[in-house]
C-alpha cells in the first residue's frame, strides 16, 4: 500500500487549513488567478498545472499557496550567484572539493544532517500559513518518498540520486552514507553542489522522465489529484543548500587553522 501520496497531501492540508480558522481575508490576491501565478513558475509542468485546477482547496487557500510558490522560487533564485561563486566559478571551488573528499566518515556525517526545526523555521519565517501547511506535509513525502510509489521527480542524475538518498533519522533529514563515502557517490554529490549555482533553479525534465512519471505505480491512484512534484524539488534544493552551507562554513574555518 502506497503512503504519503499527493491525494494525502491535499486532504491533510485542507483539514489543517480549515480547522485552524483560515479565511479569504488573508489571501495573497483575489485578482491574480492560478494561470497568472503558474506562468511565473517556469518549471511547473503543464500536466501538473491541469491537475491543480481540479483542487479541492478553497480559492483563498489556492491563491495564498500559488503566491507563496512564486515567492519561494524568487528567494531561492536570489542565492544562485552565491552558490555559483562557491562551487562553480570561485577560486576556492576545487580546494573545497578536495577538502570535503578528504574528511573522515564521522565529519562527513555531521555535515549531512538537517534538523527538521531548521526547515520549519525557514517555512514559518518566509511564507504564509496556507503554504506552510502544504510544505510541512510535502516534507513528509520527501523523507518517505520510497513509500509513495512515484517515479523520480528530478531532471538530472545528481538531482535524482539526491532525492533517492534522503530520509529522516532522529529528528533530522539525512542522506545515505554511500552518497558521501563512495567515489561514485561523492562525484554525484559534487555535481549536485555545482547545480546549486547553475543557470536554472530547477532544470526541466526531459520527455523520458515525464513519460516515466505518468506510468509510475501510484499514478493511477492520483492521476486527477494536484501534483506536488515541483514543491518537493524546491524543498530538496533547500535541503541541499543547507548541507552545502554547513560544509562551506566548516571549510572556511579549516582554511584559517
Amino acid at each position: 500500500m502506497f503512503r504519503f501520496l499527493d491525494s494525502w497531501v491535499v486532504e491533510k492540508t485542507l483539514f489543517e487549513f480549515v480547522s485552524q480558522g483560515s479565511c479569504s481575508c488573508c489571501s495573497f490576491s483575489q485578482a491574480l488567478r492560478q494561470e497568472q501565478l503558474a506562468a511565473l513558475c517556469s518549471d511547473w509542468e503543464t500536466d501538473d498545472q491541469k491537475k491543480e485546477k481540479k483542487s479541492l482547496w478553497p480559492q483563498a487557500m489556492q491563491d495564498d499557496v500559488w503566491g507563496e510558490r512564486v515567492k519561494y522560487r524568487r528567494l531561492l533564485k536570489e542565492g544562485l550567484s552565491t552558490y555559483r561563486e562557491r562551487f562553480v566559478e570561485g577560486p576556492d571551488a576545487e580546494k573545497f572539493y578536495d577538502w570535503l573528499n578528504g574528511l573522515d566518515a564521522a565529519n562527513k556525517k555531521q555535515i549531512f544532517q538537517m534538523p527538521f526545526e531548521q526547515l520549519n523555521d525557514f517555512f514559518t519565517t518566509n511564507f504564509k500559513h496556507a503554504y506552510q501547511v502544504v510544505l510541512q506535509a510535502v516534507v513528509q513525502q520527501v523523507v518517505n518518498y520510497v513509500d509513495t510509489g512515484y517515479s523520480n521527480d528530478g531532471a538530472t542524475v545528481s538531482e535524482v540520486t539526491f532525492e533517492e538518498c534522503l530520509y529522516s533519522d532522529r529528528g533530522a533529514i539525512v542522506i545515505e552514507a554511500d552518497f558521501y563515502l563512495t567515489d561514485e557517490g561523492i562525484d554525484i554529490l559534487f555535481d549536485r553542489f555545482r547545480e546549486l549555482g547553475g543557470d536554472h533553479l530547477l532544470p526541466k525534465r526531459d520527455e523520458d522522465r515525464r513519460a516515466a512519471a505518468e506510468h509510475a505505480d501510484a499514478a493511477e491512484e492520483s492521476k486527477d489529484t494536484q501534483s506536488f512534484r515541483a514543491d518537493r524539488r524546491l524543498i530538496r534544493v533547500t535541503i541541499a543548500r543547507y548541507f552545502a552551507d554547513v560544509a562551506w562554513r566548516k571549510f572556511q574555518r579549516a582554511q584559517k587553522t
